[in-house]
């Protein structure tokens, strides 16, 4: 009976039991610490952290852990320094990886599967190109090539057949023409059909970074002309995703968002919000993305600035004086810094030599003030005298500060004689290179 009563106890263990995820990292003294989170429709879930030692790491899963996609963080910034891991809920996952090369799993079979799948996808992608840009064209080696990628995808969706990642092997079919093709009829199909097995409602793909992947792998593609040719590829995305539920699209456009902002594709980023992010974000009451939206929208390369005003005396009276109506120069720096900000403190006399050296005609600088009380901020200005200043009170909920997402001082923008943004530069140095050109 006691044997019994033991075996059944340990039952809930053995069904619960604990899976881990370890692996090398190379080379090992650029890696010391990796945190692993659960990939959401909406957002990332902290699920655990670790050390790495000697390029070494171990990370358990306790049973809270569920299958799904996971993404493993080595590095800042977090959003670039991470792959993605899929956790079947069964077994343990063994990987290396080494940084600038791949990503290679020892276990399970099913990550070793998928994962050399796409690394022989990818080379027999690129020996496509590179066969169709060859002169003469080998038609007999392209057709070959077809062929072994038709294999190479039947064996993948076979191994993989009935497991967590077979959604993601599906998804990742592509067009293979059944005879020759030219080059620009293969490259016009493979557009046309290139979301032609991506099913937006799929669970599976959603909680996956899978589908913002493929989409912006999509942009980068068929857009390598300029900027707005992905004005067309946006379109497609819209078309695909627009009769899915209204909360995942919001999700999964506002993240598309977020990665052209980061690629520094203003244009595309604008566009996708006003043919359709908005009015979604609106429809669903996201007041937040709302904001955020409107205000990287006034303060794009490109766009006219938010206009603001200011109080100047003129024979003993006060009146206001508008950034619109203001025409002193050719060009302005405008730099949003504070009295209580010990870095403006020491950029801000480099600033004023360095502007001292150029012609007063070409350049002006308008200094705004995010400040708490008036008192420090005048006694500060009086050290910049050939500065136009102007005082936001309120600190970050100064509505200036705010109307130009102003999250960190001090920030630079320069504008031409419109008030058209013409540069961000990231801090004084980078001003200083643009200006110099």
């Amino acid at each position: 009976m006691k044997k019994i009563l033991l075996v059944l106890l340990l039952i809930p263990t053995l069904n619960f039991a604990q899976h881990t995820i370890s692996g090398t990292f190379t080379p090992a003294d650029e890696f010391s610490w990796c945190i692993l989170y659960k990939v959401n429709s909406d957002s990332f879930r902290y699920v655990v952290d670790g050390k790495v030692t000697d390029g070494k790491f171990s990370l358990t899963l306790d049973s809270t852990v569920t299958k799904g996609v996971y993404k493993l963080v080595y590095g800042i910034p977090q959003e670039e320094l991470n792959f993605d891991v899929i956790y079947n809920g069964e077994e343990d996952i063994e990987l290396t990886f080494s940084k600038g090369k791949r990503l290679s799993f020892t276990a399970p079979e099913e990550n070793k599967v998928f994962q050399e799948y796409l690394f022989n996808k990818f080379l027999l992608d690129q020996e496509i190109s590179d066969a169709y840009a060859s002169e003469p064209v080998d038609e007999t080696k392209i057709m070959e090539l077809f062929a072994r990628k038709t294999q190479l995808q039947n064996t993948a969706e076979e191994a993989l057949k009935g497991t967590y990642s077979e959604s993601f092997i599906v998804a990742s079919r592509t067009y293979i023409p059944s005879a020759f093709e030219s080059k620009e009829s293969y490259e016009e199909n493979r557009r046309q059909t290139y979301f032609k097995f991506l099913d937006p409602n799929n669970p599976v793909l959603q909680n996956s970074s899978f589908v913002l992947n493929r989409f912006m792998k999509y942009i980068g593609t068929f857009s390598l002309e300029t900027e707005i040719a992905s004005y067309r590829e946006l379109d497609a995305i819209i078309n695909l995703v627009q009769n899915s539920d209204q909360t995942f699209q919001k999700n999964i456009l506002y993240q598309l968002w977020g990665k052209l902002v980061l690629q520094e594709m203003p244009r595309s980023a604008n566009y996708l919000t006003e043919k359709y992010l908005l009015q979604l974000c609106n429809t669903l009451g996201e007041t937040e993305i709302v904001s955020k939206l409107e205000n990287y929208r006034r303060t794009s390369i490109g766009i006219k600035v938010p206009d603001f005003s200011w109080e100047v005396e003129n024979n003993g009276k006060i009146k206001m004086q508008h950034l619109y109506e203001y025409d002193v120069a050719e060009n302005y720096i405008l730099v949003f810094w504070s009295s209580t900000c010990s870095h403006c403190l020491k950029e801000l006399p480099k600033l004023q030599k360095f502007v001292n050296t150029l012609d007063q005609k070409k350049y002006k600088v308008i200094a705004v003030g995010i400040e708490d009380n008036k008192f420090d901020w005048k006694n500060e200005t009086l050290r910049y005298p050939e500065f136009q200043h102007v005082l936001g009170l309120g600190k970050w909920e100064n509505t200036i500060a705010k109307s130009f997402s102003i999250s960190q001082t001090p920030t630079f923008f320069l504008l031409d004689e419109n008030k058209i943004l013409t540069a961000k530069p990231s801090g004084l140095s980078e001003l200083v290179e643009m200006i110099a050109q």
